[in-house]
């Protein structure tokens, strides 16, 4: 007889989505909602480290996971990863949310992706370290802005801990499906871009 299904998909919502709620609030909503975890950004609940141990102890009360922190660092900056990295160790979250730089692909110069490049390479390293996975957003304005330039950027930064594609909000990619494309596999990660990009559904992994 066949073993049991493994789920492709892991229901959660991001904090920043119920910001003007407090940590205690939001961990409610999504255990009322029947959702798996949470996505804990720094911008509102996860200040300081205090808050995300906070954080860490009333999802594991109701059962929640932390999928992973939403740090907004952009790649290229070189300055205040420490403090991220403390803060996802904090929370117990597996993988950090990033933002590759801050120009589009279109605009970015020589100079601005090595930058990203560089940064990539050592913050992956650094959380690698540590058991947490970098994962890059598929956002406009950034170097993950289309398909090619992401699977571009992935080829530079060539890590062993490949970061992944956090490919999250519709208005970014044409399918408006949230889903967390593994980047270890270069040949999955390559296809799943291009189904996104094309408007069919690609896997998502929990």
């Amino acid at each position: 007889m066949p073993g049991p299904r493994t789920a492709l998909l892991t229901a959660g919502i991001c904090s920043v989505t119920l910001r003007q709620l407090p940590i205690q609030s939001v961990v409610a909503s999504a255990s009322q909602a029947g959702l798996d975890g949470i996505e804990w950004g720094t911008d509102t609940h996860l200040k300081h480290d205090a808050e995300a141990r906070t954080a860490s102890r009333l999802c594991r009360s109701r059962g929640l996971r932390v999928l992973s922190l939403g740090s907004y660092y952009r790649l290229g900056d070189f300055t205040g990863f420490d403090v991220v990295l403390s803060r996802a160790q904090a929370a117990g979250a597996p993988r950090i949310r990033v933002w590759a730089g801050g120009k589009g692909s279109a605009e970015a110069s020589r100079g601005d992706w090595s930058a990203v490049v560089g940064d990539a390479q050592r913050i992956s390293d650094l959380a690698a370290a540590a058991g947490i996975q970098i994962a890059l957003e598929y956002h406009g304005r950034t170097l993950t802005d289309s398909t090619l330039s992401t699977l571009r950027l992935l080829d530079r930064i060539d890590r062993a801990e490949r970061p992944h594609v956090l490919a999250a909000a519709g208005r970014h990619g044409r399918s408006g499906r949230p889903c967390l494309i593994p980047g270890a596999g270069t040949f999955r990660c390559r296809r799943a871009l291009l189904q996104l990009a094309s408007g069919h559904r690609a896997p998502a992994s929990g």
